[in-house]
């Protein structure tokens, strides 16, 4: 947790406004808990001696350090060091092993639509409303490489919406077409 912090770049102590105040290791570990598996805030308060309403805020506001720290890696994939015409023949190469299908050559990763329910909305509820899984959601949309990395987030959007017009949305078709090789 410690080197993660330190990779992560959060900083030892943060405060918010409010005066709330915690340690980077323990934001860091609120962050991890909250999303390793679905749980309510409520729940977090005996392991981590905070009550409902600072846990949202170091919550919320350590995820916001993160994102705003690391979200050029994710809202542009394709000039990354890491994200090279070699490792993308990596992913080609590990997908044609598994599927021995020959057409695949071009394939490195994968597109996935993904619905969240959410609660009915009072006003708007046709917007939210997904009638494949029959309730009201969002929906996010991930490119997904071989090694299990998201390369590309997307989202949210109404969950009325199918996963074209979404792929659409989000403009990575031409995004790639324009930023990756061939």
């Amino acid at each position: 947790i410690y080197r993660l912090c330190h990779v992560l770049r959060i900083p030892d102590n943060m405060r918010v406004p409010n005066r709330t105040t915690w340690t980077g290791v323990e934001g860091l570990c609120v962050v991890l808990r909250r999303l390793t598996y679905p749980n309510r805030l409520c729940e977090l308060q005996q392991d981590f001696g905070h009550g409902v309403a600072e846990l949202g805020i170091i919550f919320n506001s350590t995820l916001l350090f993160i994102l705003n720290a690391w979200q050029h890696l994710l809202d542009d994939f394709a000039r990354t060091q890491w994200f090279t015409a070699a490792r993308l023949e990596e992913y080609r190469q590990a997908i044609h092993r598994m599927t021995h299908i020959n057409d695949v050559m071009a394939v490195w990763g994968f597109i996935d639509g993904t619905v969240r329910t959410c609660c009915k909305p009072i006003r708007n509820q046709r917007i939210l409303y997904n009638g494949h899984k029959r309730c009201h959601a969002l929906k996010y949309q991930s490119i997904v490489t071989p090694d299990g990395l998201a390369v590309s987030l997307f989202g949210p959007v109404e969950g009325q919406r199918h996963d074209a017009g979404m792929l659409r949305m989000s403009g990575i078709i031409p995004y790639m077409q324009q930023h990756l090789p061939p």
